[in-house]
């Protein structure tokens, strides 16, 4: 999926399909208007009001018919609602991406330093020091006293030990993401009765 980008008013904006491309007018009356792939369209980035643009179009502008916009345009993106995606909605992620990532369409989109289908798993690229705490090596509590230095066979050092890791692997989305959207179609798209059978 691709997005209006750094420099636009609304840069998490998606640009689907054939919004980003021109758009060729019939040739007769009737006939349809066809997209030409090969010719990007960047009237999209206008910032004139008299220009049909997608990036930089205030909502409520467009709404009160101020602004002309591309009508091919629209919003096709999970997560966000309305004509021109003005509307967060809550999207399900595994785990809600952990709190190191960002969760577009169902899939956690991890922060740097972040990987894994709930983006629980860090980089080693990360400083230890960002881990979460149960995940960081085993360490050991010396008291600092000038005592300690002399007895060092009757020292009573503090061991935090780290509680047991239990590893998830990742895994296809056949077997994660897939399984919650079909779990969720069955449990709210489909009309079912329970009947018990007695003795």
């Amino acid at each position: 999926m691709c997005f209006c980008g750094e420099g636009t008013k609304y840069p998490n904006r998606p640009v689907a399909e054939g919004c980003g491309f021109r758009i060729n007018l019939p040739s007769q009356p009737g006939a349809p208007s066809l997209i030409d792939w090969t010719k990007p369209d960047l009237d999209i980035f206008t910032t004139n009001v008299s220009i049909r643009g997608w990036c930089n179009v205030d909502p409520a502008e467009a709404y009160a018919s101020k602004v002309h916009f591309k009508e091919e345009c629209d919003c096709k993106y999970d997560g966000l609602w309305g004509r021109f995606c003005e509307t967060p909605v809550e999207s399900v992620c595994i785990n809600q991406c952990s709190g190191n990532g960002q969760c577009r369409g169902g899939f956690c989109q991890c922060k740097h330093g972040w990987y894994g289908v709930d983006c629980s798993v860090p980089s080693a690229l990360s400083s230890i020091r960002e881990w979460p705490r149960w995940l960081r090596p085993a360490r050991i509590n010396v008291p600092d006293s000038s005592r300690t230095l002399r007895n060092l066979f009757n020292l009573n050092a503090i061991v935090e030990k780290n509680r047991p890791l239990i590893y998830v692997y990742d895994l296809p989305p056949d077997f994660n993401s897939l399984l919650l959207e079909i779990v969720e179609f069955l449990l709210f798209l489909r009309d079912f009765i329970v009947r018990r059978k007695k003795g």
